[in-house]
């Protein structure tokens, strides 16, 4: 059996992205239309615009659905090959560096709203939970930040031990953890709060403060040090 796979050529010039926008320019394709152009072709019989809004009308949230999701998510869509995938999980991720390198450089992260707005693009839609360390300067600049864990938080994987070994690798003064609910609920567990009483205590026996623990879900994130000011009044147990 042949299959078939339609370019966008199948259309007329002036219904094709390409030329729509070379001659308009991006703002004006639609999404499915832009991301036809990433297909590039289509698939047993349709186009690449077909294929693109079957994708977009098939994933949960739409292009945001879209671009949480992973390889193997990704190919399981009919007409979508590896090839296909993986360009798309290019361009998602170039989109998601360019937000990222939009945080202006030496920008104090003592507000939960810089640090959600630093991570928010990476993890906010990730369908694994990530656990993030923010090593800070004595000005509470970034110095660097790490994935220290992925997948399943526990006790063993989220030890305070691999949390300030980039901290002191670092020198730094003091820093701030962050992880996904692929729930997209940022309400904390008792293990997420639990973690966070860990922390704070080695942070005060190794002098590097944990300023918050934040918890990022669907566009929504839960501050710690604002919900649960009183994890930082206990006193410290040695």
């Amino acid at each position: 059996m042949v299959t078939l796979h339609r370019s966008l050529k199948a259309y007329p010039a002036e219904l094709q992205p390409r030329e729509r926008l070379q001659k308009e320019g991006p703002a004006s394709l639609s999404e499915i239309e832009l991301l036809a152009l990433l297909l590039s072709t289509g698939s047993q019989g349709q186009t690449a615009l077909d294929l693109a809004r079957h994708l977009l009308l098939n994933s949960p949230a739409g292009l945001r659905g879209l671009a949480s999701q992973e390889l193997p998510q990704l190919c399981r869509y009919p007409g979508l090959g590896a090839a296909k995938a993986t360009r798309l999980l290019a361009a998602f991720e170039i989109a998601k560096r360019l937000a990222l390198s939009e945080m202006p450089e030496g920008q104090p992260m003592n507000q939960p709203e810089a640090v959600a707005a630093l991570l928010m693009p990476r993890l906010a839609d990730a369908k694994q939970e990530h656990l993030v360390v923010l090593c800070l300067d004595t000005k509470n600049r970034l110095l660097a930040q790490k994935t220290v864990t992925l997948g399943l938080l526990d006790g063993t994987l989220a030890h305070p031990r691999e949390l300030f070994r980039d901290a002191i690798l670092h020198q730094a003064h003091a820093l701030i953890v962050a992880h996904n609910h692929p729930s997209g609920d940022p309400t904390p567990s008792p293990e997420d709060l639990q973690l966070t009483e860990r922390l704070i205590e080695a942070g005060r026996l190794l002098q590097i403060e944990l300023l918050d623990h934040l918890i990022l879900g669907n566009q929504k994130y839960n501050s710690l040090r604002e919900s649960h000011s009183r994890l930082w009044r206990i006193p410290c147990r040695s």
